[in-house]
């Protein structure tokens, strides 16, 4: 016990710049590069993560001889996952303090993906404008809605359009859209339902979390999919269907529906996909946060009147 509290006691010596040595030094795998990354000299590095050792009592890399690159050992990697989760915190407190100092004007930083971003941001953003004049929307498009989920945590953005449920994580979420699947083909080899599914070509998407889930749901419905190609683009995916290369399975906010070259069939038994609005759970959230969430709530409920 006496051991135990003595390792303990020396814990408050450790300080940011012992932390940033650890990350720098794991990322690259050499204490120079992590030095001239830092603007600190070698020595400086060396001494920094040889301090950080005698604070946790314990070795966190592996060091070769010569020019091999340095490795963490196991203690290491553990303690690297909680200086990962400082540094999210930190940045959260960031843009905590700016959002507060900012008050009512300065910037929404809001995370979307391709449909939402087409189909329900543009009333969403000229009406939130207009009641919201000071405040500048700042969007990030990315495809897979889990870099929009990891912006969320590290603070880098104040609100973002995902699919729901979200996985664990320091995350609040409101369902905002309900969006039902459609069957996509040819006119000429036109589909009507999920049992005419079985062995048909499919074309589908890459990165998009909703297509996995949805690709797992028609497993369960005795389907399973034949992709033959792939992309992230909407109409990438369409336009392929119009060749009559396949069919496809897409949510109704990706489909352009008054597109002549298809054939569209509604899908009952594919439950919609959820989208949601999910922000950090324990971050401030200035007002404009809760009156873009309430627009949002309020622009698909006339939606779906």
């Amino acid at each position: 016990m006496g051991k135990l509290i003595n390792r303990i006691d020396r814990w408050p010596g450790l300080d940011l710049r012992h932390l940033a040595a650890l990350e720098a030094v794991a990322r690259v795998s050499s204490f120079a590069k992590a030095a001239a990354e830092l603007g600190y000299t070698q020595p400086a590095v060396s001494q920094q993560i040889a301090g950080l050792e005698r604070i946790v009592g314990t070795r966190l890399f592996e060091r070769g001889s010569g020019p091999k690159p340095v490795k963490l050992t196991a203690a290491g990697a553990l303690l690297l996952r909680h200086v990962e989760a400082i540094q999210a915190r930190l940045a959260a407190a960031q843009a905590d303090l700016e959002s507060l100092v900012a008050g009512e004007s300065g910037a929404l930083r809001i995370g979307t993906f391709q449909s939402v971003a087409s189909r329900v941001l543009p009333p969403l953003v000229q009406q939130f404008s207009a009641e919201w004049p000071e405040v500048e929307i700042r969007l990030t498009e990315r495809d897979d809605d889990m870099d929009l989920l990891e912006f969320i945590e590290r603070g880098e953005l104040d609100l973002a359009f995902v699919m729901l449920p979200v996985p664990e994580g320091p995350f609040e979420a409101v369902e905002v859209v309900s969006d039902d699947y459609l069957l996509i083909s040819h006119p000429d080899a036109a589909l009507e339902g999920v049992a005419d599914l079985e062995g048909v070509p499919l074309i589908g998407f890459r990165q998009c979390r909703s297509h996995s889930l949805l690709e797992d749901a028609m497993r369960r419905l005795g389907i399973e999919p034949n992709v033959v190609f792939r992309s992230d683009d909407n109409g990438t995916v369409q336009s392929f269907v119009a060749t009559g290369m396949g069919a496809a399975v897409m949510p109704r906010l990706a489909v352009d529906v008054d597109d002549p070259r298809i054939h569209l069939a509604p899908l009952p038994e594919l439950a919609p996909r959820r989208i949601g609005l999910v922000w950090h759970r324990d971050r401030w959230r200035p007002a404009a946060v809760d009156a873009f969430v309430g627009l949002a709530l309020g622009v698909q409920s006339a939606r779906v009147a």
